[in-house]
């Protein structure tokens, strides 16, 4: 290891290692802090109410294609409701409150834990897609255009 080009007093050089852990710990307690309350900012808003969504899409739809979102929202109502009851970045929050917590840290299992979450959102995500879409496909071509021009 390469001496620093100035001198450290012994003293220094001994306490050197304590005060980069305890540099680290520091660090780790304010991520934990922020990701616990959301950042400087507040706790972060949840996801949007699939229903009000829905309603607010159908609204400039043609009757006949707002039917057809209806109806597909209402086939997965019980799964939509529950998944914004119990937010994902509630799971998110937690896993890295208790991975922080945890003692010995253990880096590895936290981060098979976020995988865990991020793969279960991913799969949801690909389930209501592709229920959507299908829903879509059968819409007429004014009422995809004007899903197109959506702006929440």
């Amino acid at each position: 290891m390469n001496q620093p080009s100035f001198p450290l007093p012994d003293r220094l050089r001994r306490l050197l290692p304590l005060l980069l852990l305890g540099s680290l710990a520091l660090n780790m307690f304010l991520l934990g802090a922020m990701v616990s309350h959301g950042g400087p900012h507040g706790p972060p808003h949840g996801p949007p109410d699939p229903r009000h969504l829905v309603e607010r899409l159908a609204a400039d739809l043609p009757a006949a294609d707002a039917a057809i979102l209806w109806q597909a929202y209402e086939a997965h109502r019980p799964t939509l409701d529950a998944r914004h009851a119990h937010d994902p970045r509630d799971a998110m929050r937690q896993a890295i409150q208790d991975g922080l917590r945890a003692d010995p840290f253990d880096p590895e299992a936290l981060i098979g834990r976020l995988a865990e979450i991020d793969q279960d959102e991913q799969r949801f995500h690909r389930h209501i897609e592709r229920h959507l879409i299908d829903a879509i496909a059968t819409m007429s071509p004014e009422g995809r255009h004007r899903l197109a021009a959506f702006r929440p």
